[in-house]
């Protein structure tokens, strides 16, 4: 059997201050990639939500991480300060609240076209020209759990306080006081850890922390992987990053949810804005994640971005794009928008997650007809439970879901025979597991004022630190739903559209920018293609509009650059409830980072030289232009007085 790798170790053995939930990171089988260790792998993402309710007291963690291996590779280990109650979440949560508070930018196009001497026919679709308009979004296996009694192997000073299944996972929760002890019971039990994770499982033993330590059942493939739910009692906010580095990619995404009383706000990591001026507009957005990357990096490269903060989520009005490529473009990830996997309206459809009629079928045209009346929830944890009961494998392709449950009936080719039985008891209980896990943390998001949405890109060397978090009771709401108006330009006069003018929504000043009109990326940082003309205006500015220090008792403070090394160092180990810089720390005046280009005025306004005739759709260029172009009027009537007078006869 190959050997189980150890994932999710995390440290926080600085934080004695508070409880910390869910601290953990993924690693891989000692030594780097290449031939000889061909079955590295490195994770790419985190997604996590947390969740409190206030009248029991209970602290929920959903956590998300995306592997890539075999599945009998496939291990995590997380140290916790007790015992918490394990369970198994949904990765259609994440991907919901991903459709309601990921940045959104749109992008809108003028009315007209600016110093274009001959109209161009316009078309009724999107796209550049006059009166165009485009609009972009920004991108169950369970089983029920057995407690065993507190057993110790012969000699070692591990016990083991808990060992059952949930879901996919078989687990073990260890407790002890020896850390070469752990280390061996962890070897011994196919988990291979890292010479780096010993010192780091030392500090949690001295702390008394617990570790849960969870791998894939001998049936399951890596698409059964699903989000660990971890419960205790009030704990803090934490996410695992400082043993990630072991086996994480370059700018690694990590997304934080957070419902709390008050808008949620990084303890020990400093907070940006990003630059609105650096995006892409004119791609709604593409380079996002890279521009979000440079302004982590701005600030120390340890920093969060709130790209939503207010009431609960909905998706009431926003409808998910039909386009997966469009959904992909700022989620950083592939998200199939079918409109049963994601319906509109409220973040978890709750009248969509009753599977007691599917409790009493014994037949696949039973239970064809038991899905057409519930119309349970089809999310893709559902649909490979489906295929298991009913194709034998969860990754059997074949059965279109989304119709069987349309019609209540299996198409012949995909099923030949609709007598095949199924234990609809058993299948009922695993969707209820689903729906259940669902609905409790729903209930968590409903129980809070506010939902939080932070976000960053960080690499390696930068996570030496897990991120904690607090709620800020006055913090403005807040969200990343931008928007920007683009006009086409003729700066040369002619038709040619060879310039765009843009203007940020909230933003007085206009901007244009000269391109080849054709695969640009305009305030990117390298040229998309090679008719990619940037304007170093904006090239140059920094990709954080702000780099600021927040303290759940104080309005944020804009950080010098100067001190942005100095006040990250100073806030490592700031806690919950505790003022996150030291009392005698003095925060010099900040300067302002969003300083607006001044205009060109070979761009923004129209000179003599290349004024053309008025455009008929009415489109001007700046005031300059316009008097220029008045001006030249006259002078070109005149000329043409001129040569007539001297035309020979």
């Amino acid at each position: 059997m190959k050997p189980w790798i150890v994932a999710a170790v995390a440290l926080a053995w600085t934080l004695t201050a508070a409880e910390v939930l869910a601290c953990g990171a993924c690693v891989t089988r000692p030594g780097p990639p290449g031939p000889a260790n061909p079955a590295y792998v490195a994770q790419k993402a985190e997604r996590i939500f947390f969740g409190f309710d206030p009248k029991t007291k209970r602290s929920v963690a959903w956590v998300e991480v995306r592997y890539t291996g075999q599945p009998e590779d496939f291990g995590w280990v997380v140290p916790m300060p007790k015992k918490p109650t394990i369970g198994v979440g949904a990765t259609y949560l994440f991907d919901r609240l991903d459709q309601a508070t990921a940045p959104r930018l749109t992008m809108k196009v003028g009315p007209g076209r600016e110093n274009c001497r001959v109209p161009v026919q316009q078309s009724s679709g999107g796209g550049f020209g006059c009166g165009a308009g485009v609009a972009a979004a920004a991108r169950g296996d369970f089983a029920n759990t057995s407690s065993a009694d507190a057993t110790s192997d012969s000699g070692s000073k591990v016990v083991v306080v808990e060992q059952s299944t949930i879901g996919p996972y078989a687990y073990a929760v260890l407790a002890s006081t020896d850390s070469a002890d752990l280390v061996k019971w962890l070897n011994d039990n196919n988990y291979v850890t890292p010479k780096e994770a010993t010192p780091i499982i030392d500090a949690h033993l001295k702390k008394g922390d617990v570790f849960v330590a969870l791998k894939l059942l001998n049936n399951k493939g890596i698409d059964a992987i699903r989000p660990v739910t971890f419960t205790m009692d009030d704990a803090d906010p934490c996410v695992p990053l400082r043993l990630t580095s072991i086996a994480a990619v370059e700018d690694m995404e990590v997304i934080v949810y957070l419902a709390g009383p008050g808008r949620g706000m990084p303890k020990n990591h400093l907070h940006v804005q990003v630059n609105p001026y650096r995006l892409a507009w004119e791609t709604a957005g593409s380079n996002y994640g890279q521009v979000l990357s440079a302004a982590v990096d701005e600030a120390a490269g340890r920093s969060f971005a709130t790209e939503w903060a207010g009431p609960v989520p909905s998706l009431a009005v926003a409808a998910p794009p039909k386009d997966a490529a469009a959904m992909q473009l700022l989620f950083g990830r592939p998200i199939d928008p079918g409109a049963g996997a994601y319906p509109t309206g409220e973040i978890i459809p709750k009248g969509r997650l009753d599977s007691s009629a599917i409790a009493e079928v014994t037949t696949t045209a039973q239970l064809a007809a038991a899905l057409h009346k519930s119309q349970f929830l089809l999310a893709d944890e559902v649909i490979a439970t489906l295929n298991r009961f009913v194709l034998g494998s969860s990754t059997a392709k074949g059965v279109d879901w989304q119709q069987v449950e349309g019609t209540g009936a299996f198409n012949p080719a995909d099923l030949p025979d609709p007598a095949t039985k199924i234990d609809g008891k058993a299948l009922a209980g695993e969707l209820a597991l689903f729906a259940s896990a669902l609905k409790d943390a729903v209930g968590l998001i409903e129980a809070q004022p506010t939902f939080t949405r932070l976000s960053m890109r960080i690499s390696p060397k930068e996570m030496t630190r897990d991120p904690l978090f607090a709620f800020h009771p006055k913090l403005a709401p807040t969200d990343t739903n931008w928007s920007a108006t683009l006009s086409n330009v003729c700066l040369n006069g002619n038709n040619t559209d060879n310039g765009t003018r843009i203007q940020i929504s909230g933003r007085k000043e206009s901007h244009v920018i000269r391109n080849g009109h054709a695969g640009f990326t305009t305030f990117d940082t390298v040229p998309a293609t090679v008719k990619t003309a940037l304007d170093p205006r904006f090239a140059k500015m920094p990709a954080a509009a702000v780099v600021e220090v927040l303290d759940e008792a104080l309005p944020a403070a804009p950080v010098p650059a100067a001190q942005i090394e100095l006040v990250d160092l100073a806030i490592g180990l700031a806690v919950p409830g505790a003022p996150t810089l030291p009392k005698d720390f003095v925060l010099k005046p900040a300067e302002v980072r969003l300083v607006v280009p001044p205009t060109d005025p070979n761009l923004d306004t129209v000179t003599a030289a290349n004024a053309g005739a008025a455009d008929p759709g009415g489109c001007k260029l700046g005031h300059r232009g316009r008097a220029v172009s008045a001006l030249g009027l006259v002078v070109l009537a005149l000329l043409a007085v001129i040569a007539v007078r001297r035309r020979p006869s």
